[in-house]
């Protein structure tokens, strides 16, 4: 591995995910009347469900060049505006011997621009769909669950000023 920053190839990413927690961010991109975005997940980790777009924290990588990360590679969003840290949580799925412990920083950031995305939940999803929710949708991934008073906050038009331990004590 020449460059770690550039991640690891997946058999040592899902071993050091067996051995160790992993940080990672979670990003609510938000919409005074829209609501927010959530990516359809349909993969071998979590899913099927909504889940709110993150990515697990590289080698020397900085938050906020995370938070851009996850913006560009899976909301098509060029730029954002005002992230701001809300909660951090520990994740753990009990029953997974890989990526099944994170250590979670959600944000919540409000989009440059305004994609013109549908809103339909029921038309046909993929892995990577991308839709504006203006209700928290019942297939929500159950490890994001604990950000239903977020989302609902958002739905409310409540600005998210206050900063949540979470569960780090739990």
């Amino acid at each position: 591995m020449k460059i770690p920053e550039n991640g690891l190839p997946n058999h040592l990413f899902n071993y050091v995910s067996s051995i160790t927690p992993l940080v990672n961010i979670d990003l609510l991109v938000c919409h005074p009347n829209k609501g927010f975005f959530l990516v359809w997940r349909d993969d071998q980790y979590y899913g099927p469900g909504w889940h709110i777009p993150g990515g697990i924290i590289r080698f020397k990588e900085k938050l906020t060049q995370r938070i851009d990360i996850v913006a560009k590679e899976e909301l098509g969003l060029s730029e954002i505006k005002s992230p701001q840290l809300i909660a951090i949580n520990q994740i753990q799925h009990l029953n997974r011997s890989e990526r099944g412990h994170f250590f979670s920083f959600l944000f919540s950031a409000l989009p440059t621009f305004y994609p013109q995305l549908s809103t339909k939940t029921n038309s046909l999803l993929k892995n990577g769909s991308i839709r504006w929710h203006q209700h928290v949708p019942s297939n929500l991934i159950a490890q994001h669950k604990r950000y239903i008073p977020y989302l609902e906050q958002t739905i409310e038009g409540i600005e998210h000023t206050s900063f949540q331990i979470g569960n780090l004590l739990d």
